[in-house]
């Protein structure tokens, strides 16, 4: 008898503790079909930055297609010159090259230099743009800043060498930074092509694979 009148009046109580706390956050301004414990500022912050959820998702979809995708893959293969299931057939220190591609429009609500400039319009038709184009180590670290072989020099970047590709290389491969586009070249040729000179000697050659590469991989059809 007491016991029962106990439990409902602790019932009752937590019930009513519920409807207050929906109707307080209904006058806020948040959607009724919220749980109650939602908080209001939480509601705005997902509700603000919907887009870039989104766009965080898409990326990562992107990546784990780019991973597991066979087809993807044999691209990688190709442009490193070799077999990677083959050691006997290996051509160059490295196995495959890893192509890291980006958003611009997602890329862009966080910068406004370089190619975000005015908002990455236009980039409008470029689609998924080149980050990184760098040759990998099957199970092993990425190599960078790599020297030259014994008695040999690295060729040094000069962007007139690039003149043919330039075109191509502002639209799918923008800086979408502080930095420019011939200083993100300079940097990824010194940083990365360096590792691939032995299939790919001359920058010119780094660059057209990697526009070769990204010409090859349509992940907005894919999606």
């Amino acid at each position: 008898g007491h016991y029962g009148r106990g439990c409902l009046h602790s019932t009752s109580h937590h019930g009513k503790k519920i409807a207050r706390n929906r109707q307080k956050h209904q006058q806020k301004g948040a959607p009724s079909d919220l749980p109650f414990n939602t908080s209001p500022k939480m509601y705005k912050a997902v509700e603000k930055y919907q887009w870039v959820i989104l766009g965080v998702a898409v990326v990562l979809l992107v990546l784990v297609y780019m991973q597991f995708h066979p087809q993807v893959m044999r691209i990688y293969r190709h442009f490193a010159g070799h077999n990677v299931t083959s050691a006997a057939t290996k051509k160059g220190p490295f196995d495959f090259f890893i192509m890291s591609l980006q958003w611009p429009g997602s890329a862009c609500q966080f910068s406004s230099r370089g190619a975000c400039a005015d908002g990455g319009k236009r980039l409008s038709d470029a689609g998924f743009t080149i980050q990184g184009f760098r040759p990998a180590i099957a199970g092993s670290a990425q190599p960078s800043t790599c020297a030259a072989p014994a008695g040999e020099s690295l060729p040094k970047f000069k962007l007139e060498d690039l003149s043919s590709v330039l075109p191509s290389l502002h639209l799918l491969w923008p800086s979408l930074g502080k930095l420019s586009d011939k200083a993100v070249y300079q940097q990824e040729w010194e940083r990365y092509g360096t590792c691939a000179i032995s299939t790919h000697p001359k920058p010119l050659d780094f660059f057209k694979a990697a526009l070769t590469a990204r010409e090859h991989v349509d992940l907005l059809s894919a999606l």
